[in-house]
């Protein structure tokens, strides 16, 4: 009724014993030393080939999520220098912008970018536009509403019809 089937077998011995050799490594740990390589490489590799070794060092040890950032940083690093005064431009303009929103919205593209301290800059600046805009509604708010005329006492539509006659 249930036969075996030595390739279903082989298969199976085959699997197991990849995933016993992989269990007694770091494959998909982050551990303290590649959390200091990965966080030194971000923040002070300027060499796109070397954070793009670093990008493929790390997905082959399971890694995917930091691989896609070091290769993000190294796109980043290695842009033309017409990209960069393009980039320079954009952030220029939308740091001098009054909008919040359009502001955040570049924010999140430098932060696609892995430009974490142009984002923050940017979300910064944001931060701030949304706070003056907070005071000035709650200056608004604690301000009398002005009268109308027909509620100030002596000046009624009626008492000026009786003036007039």
């Amino acid at each position: 009724m249930f036969g075996f089937d030595p390739i279903s077998i082989g298969v199976g011995v085959l699997v197991w014993l990849a995933f016993k050799k992989q269990g007694g490594t770091n494959f998909g740990k982050m551990t303290a030393e590649r959390e200091d390589l990965f966080r030194n490489a971000m923040a002070h590799c300027a060499d796109p080939a070397k954070l793009t070794f670093l990008a493929e060092e790390f997905k082959k040890e399971g890694l995917k999520a930091e691989a896609y950032a070091l290769k993000k940083r190294s796109e980043w690093r290695g842009r033309t220098e017409d990209v960069r005064k393009a980039h320079a431009a954009i952030f220029e303009k939308a740091i001098k912008s009054e909008n919040a929103l359009a502001i955040l919205s570049v924010a999140a593209a430098f932060e696609d970018m892995t430009a974490t301290v142009k984002a923050k800059q940017l979300r910064d600046r944001a931060q701030l536009l949304n706070e003056q805009a907070l005071k000035k509604q709650a200056e608004q708010d604690a301000k009398p509403p002005p009268e109308k005329a027909e509620n100030i006492p002596g000046n009624n539509s009626e008492n000026a019809a009786d003036a007039a006659e």
